[in-house]
């Protein structure tokens, strides 16, 4: 096995930290994302009428909203390295909770359309590596329309996690971003209510 010498590892690094948003000027507002709910805002067949193709950590390709199962689904959204601290305490949360992760299904998306394509497939094996194999099915890796999902999400902060709740209609019932919190957690909870 030929081994890669460290100054490409480090260039290949450097690339991807700045190309997947790691590399960002922050103030001290932008570490602190506040949840942002409001559903008086959505559409509600903003969705369902879009076809978004993404590719699962298990190979297989899918697009969104037909080929989710025919239940109500949660899409946690990130569009950044950095975002993946928000999205995997979101996840968690979610899967702590048995009622809510028994009555909906939690999809996971990454986007990498900004990643350059000659070091997209390393990104997405270092996702893959990251990721228990059960969860892969569920795991998306979206390089195309990123911009078609930040407006569905209203996108403001790019470190920010993103939420979508849908229904078995595919029609967004509830939108949530930024930290997890208990506010926030229980406008999902009475959302996911609502629709069963």
């Amino acid at each position: 096995m030929t081994r890669i010498p460290p100054v490409i590892c480090t260039l290949v690094l450097a690339v991807l930290a700045s190309c997947t948003g790691n590399i960002v000027q922050r103030d001290a507002e932008a570490n602190r994302i506040e949840p942002r709910v409001d559903p008086s805002t959505l559409d509600i067949d903003e969705l369902k009428d879009l076809t978004l193709p993404a590719k699962s950590l298990a190979g297989q390709h899918v697009v969104l909203p037909k080929d989710l199962p025919d239940q109500s689904v949660l899409l946690v959204l990130g569009f950044t390295k950095a975002s993946r601290v928000q999205t995997t305490a979101w996840s968690r949360r979610v899967a702590q909770d048995v009622r809510l992760s028994e009555a909906i299904a939690t999809y996971h998306a990454v986007f990498l359309e900004d990643v350059p394509a000659l070091i997209r497939g390393f990104v997405t094996r270092s996702i893959r590596r990251s990721v228990p194999k059960t969860l892969r099915e569920r795991f998306l890796i979206v390089t195309e329309y990123t911009e078609k999902w930040k407006k569905l999400v209203s996108y403001s902060q790019s470190d920010a996690a993103y939420l979508l709740l849908l229904d078995p209609m595919r029609r967004v019932v509830w939108r949530g971003d930024g930290k997890v919190a208990d506010d926030s957690y229980q406008a999902l909870q009475r959302a996911a209510v609502k629709i069963q």
